[in-house]
């Protein structure tokens, strides 16, 4: 038996040769390919050459890594965003392509500005999209309240999961910490 797409190539499950069957399961679908060698670069190169108008996000809609839209650009695999910054000559040594909406996925130039690591740890940390990390006073106080209220409760108050909690119970993180 040979795969639907590539001929040439054996059957693993579901009549897909194992590089279709294993993309089609990260992408939820089993149905055909959703897109050709080339057209995530086709896309981008229409949209730039279009211009953006609009102050709307607009979407990657091919393939991402942890949210933020990848593409091979090249000769190797790279991000989306720091692909448009750099074809818009801002030299992004050292620094990361940072988004002013905050959506990953968004190619949009106009939401996307150069920045350092820090700058947008602390631009998203401002924003409040990332928890801000624990200090030995709240360790000592998650400690205090242990057997009275869930785990679950207490990690809501600091902004952090149950399994933090449990860890900082059990002293397997913060250790240190009386």
């Amino acid at each position: 038996m040979q795969c639907k797409f590539h001929p040439d190539r054996p059957v693993r499950a579901r009549g897909l040769c194992n590089a279709c069957y294993v993309r089609h399961r990260k992408r939820g679908t089993l149905s055909e390919h959703t897109y050709k060698k080339g057209v995530p670069a086709a896309w981008l190169a229409t949209f730039l050459a279009a211009g953006t108008e609009t102050d709307d996000c607009v979407l990657w809609p091919y393939g991402k890594d942890k949210g933020y839209g990848v593409i091979f650009w090249n000769g190797r695999c790279q991000r989306v965003t720091r692909v448009l910054m750099e074809r818009a000559g801002i030299d992004l040594a050292g620094r990361e392509a940072c988004h002013s909406c905050d959506n990953p996925t968004c190619v949009n130039p106009r939401h996307l500005f150069a920045g350092t690591h820090h700058e947008n740890m602390t631009d998203a940390t401002v924003k409040g999209i990332m928890r801000k990390k624990l200090t030995a006073d709240d360790v000592r106080a998650i400690r205090a309240m242990k057997g009275t209220m869930l785990q679950r409760e207490i990690g809501a108050m600091f902004g952090v999961n149950q399994t933090v909690v449990g860890d900082i119970h059990r002293r397997v993180k913060w250790r240190h910490v009386e």
